[in-house]
């Protein structure tokens, strides 16, 4: 009996490039892949910056090496198919890697606080939280590191004063008026402020990416004669677009690669 049960076992199957396999006596297919040496690699990584996925896609890229990309939601997506298709062979498309952009704690602070409106004492302790986020370009009237502290002391200074009303100077800048309380006998001061026109910022937007120039103007409310601060940062959509495009082109210059725009 057992030398016919024998008789009736299939030789395994070696396909050129596939998996082996057998069919049994009753015509079932079994995978005998675990059982030998592997013939072509399967793995799907992801890596985390461009320089990582570019390195990886030159260690194990064929002559039908293909990289798609996408940009949505604010960031670029790499899929590259190490083994893809050439023009005269089929092949697995077994063998993956993928990158998407991932953005920095800086920017996402910076978009966190866009167009928000905050009180003088909360403005004060966001920048005093984020000076390093800012820089001080020659000609640009930003503020320096030392004149957004010195911002700060006038703000957390005058956080009893009552405002009561903003003038927006030639300049771009912004006077806010106020009264304040000088003396106990209920003397007061009326004076004014002015804070700078614009802030920038000079920091990566995404992780492996070049530092970018963020420009914002400053903006100010009086609501209940409180001062209420706030910032607009300019074009971030085509600031975000334009990172991201270079993003795309500095994976075809590691990789020597053509990046098309779309899904595999």
């Amino acid at each position: 009996m057992l030398l016919a049960t024998g008789r009736k076992q299939q030789v395994p199957t070696y396909p050129a490039g596939g998996d082996p396999f057998f069919i049994d006596h009753v015509g079932n297919v079994k995978d005998l892949s675990g059982f030998a040496p592997p013939t072509r690699i399967k793995r799907s990584v992801t890596m985390t910056d461009v320089e990582s996925f570019s390195a990886y896609v030159n260690t194990y890229k064929t002559e039908g090496t293909i990289i798609f990309a996408s940009i949505m939601d604010g960031a670029a997506s790499f899929n590259c198919i190490l083994d893809y298709h050439t023009k005269t062979t089929p092949e697995f498309c077994s063998h993956s890697a993928m990158f998407k952009t991932i953005q920095t704690p800086e920017w996402t602070a910076w978009l966190a606080a866009n167009r928000k409106r905050m009180s003088q004492v909360e403005f004060a302790n966001w920048i005093e939280d984020n000076i390093h986020l800012f820089v001080s370009p020659e000609g640009s009237g930003a503020p320096s590191g030392a004149d957004l502290l010195e911002l700060v002391k006038s703000l957390h200074g005058h956080q009893n004063a009552s405002f009561s009303g903003s003038l927006r100077l030639n300049t771009g800048a912004y006077s806010v008026a106020y009264t304040e309380e000088v003396d106990v006998r209920g003397m007061c001061k009326e004076s004014s402020m002015v804070l700078p026109p614009i802030i920038i910022g000079g920091f990566k937007l995404f992780h492996g990416m070049p530092g970018y120039r963020i420009e914002a103007r400053l903006k100010t409310a009086i609501k209940d004669r409180k001062l209420e601060i706030y910032f607009e940062t300019k074009a971030v959509s085509q600031m975000v677009r334009e990172c991201l495009n270079a993003a795309v082109e500095r994976v075809g210059e590691l990789t020597k690669l053509n990046v098309l725009f779309g899904q595999a």
